[in-house]
């Protein structure tokens, strides 16, 4: 148990707002807003409050607590914070733009007596808008557009540190499917129907290794675009949350979104993905105006905890699994996310 849930562990109700009322105390009282009434939202790998000024002016106080279970690392969220402020002063995306504390830290460590450690703050202007349940093609038309706007500010945006990657060994699809092999010896699928399984992983694996590191595939992503991520406000698609910021393949950002509406029709799918490739810059115009020149980092995905090595052929599996494919996979199209 971390250190923050440690701290809330075993209070009543009662006692647990009282302590995020100090907390939020604690770090209110590190900007210059006046009179300002937190009210509490959530806990989730922190505490979150929306703060309304004297004046009327909205905001959102984000505490995030320590590394660990759950936890961010500073580095991470003072990155995130920047890009933040970049896209609202460089872009017509609307964004939680990040708040300087009286000492001009977008980041601020909060330190109250009866917790254990301190806490990193920030605040955040308030974005206005909806959350909505069911994506229409509409919906997702704007969604592929406004991800592509980030994404194109992302490929010019200088971070102020370098930002971790988030890689992708060779096969790793493949071998995460291949944790699930045990639905074969419950009968849930036969034999035949693992093998179409264990294809279209390999078919993944291939199309993350070809995507490559130019700057039209890879980057910073927001990392978690989901429903309750994505707000709607007059029509218009407003991102929050950016807290899973990392560097990896562009991709990665449309596949939370079209997991989430796996459910939905097809056309829903089709716009998000047809509207992103549309987007200005996302042509071979863009791909040939710059690539990265480092070579990729050896660090682990968040998501998974740890790497798989490399077998000595890494592509032998791959090319295995991917002739006992049918061609084409029946109802199966490769999404387009680039022109040309």
């Amino acid at each position: 148990m971390s250190a923050f849930n440690a701290a809330f562990a075993g209070l009543d109700d009662e006692q647990r707002l009282g302590r995020y009322r100090r907390l939020a105390a604690a770090a209110l009282a590190r900007y210059d807003l006046g009179s300002a009434e937190a009210t509490f939202l959530g806990h989730n790998a922190g505490v979150a409050y929306r703060v309304q000024t004297a004046a009327g002016e909205p905001f959102v106080l984000k505490i995030a607590e320590p590394l660990g279970e759950g936890g961010w690392a500073p580095a991470g969220i003072a990155a995130a914070l920047a890009w933040l402020v970049a896209l609202a002063r460089e872009t017509d995306l609307v964004v939680q733009e990040p708040i300087p504390d009286r000492a001009g830290a977008l980041l601020s460590g909060v330190a109250v007596d009866d917790l254990p450690e301190p806490f990193h703050c920030s605040l955040q202007r308030w974005v206005e808008g909806e959350r909505v349940g069911h994506f229409t093609p509409e919906h997702a038309r704007r969604i592929g557009a406004a991800v592509a706007r980030l994404h194109r500010h992302g490929a010019a945006w200088v971070p102020p540190e370098p930002l971790a990657a988030d890689e992708w060994e060779p096969e790793w699809v493949l071998a995460r499917a291949g944790d699930l092999r045990a639905v074969v010896d419950l009968g849930i699928l036969s034999p035949g129907e693992w093998a179409t399984v264990e294809a279209a992983a390999a078919r993944s694996d291939e199309v993350i290794a070809g995507l490559g590191r130019g700057p039209a595939a890879w980057g910073p992503i927001h990392g978690d675009l989901h429903h309750g991520n994505i707000l709607f406000h007059e029509g218009e698609v407003r991102m929050i949350d950016f807290g899973g910021l990392t560097r990896t393949h562009l991709a990665h950002d449309l596949g939370p979104a079209l997991y989430h509406v796996m459910y939905q029709e097809v056309a829903v799918r089709r716009a998000l993905v047809e509207s992103y490739a549309a987007a200005p810059g996302r042509g071979r115009e863009g791909r040939a105006r710059r690539s990265d020149p480092r070579p990729p980092r050896r660090e682990s995905r968040h998501m998974a905890g740890h790497h798989r090595a490399a077998p000595a052929d890494p592509h032998r599996r791959v090319r295995a699994a991917r002739d006992r494919l049918p061609h084409p996979l029946p109802g199966w199209r490769a999404p387009q996310l680039h022109d040309g």
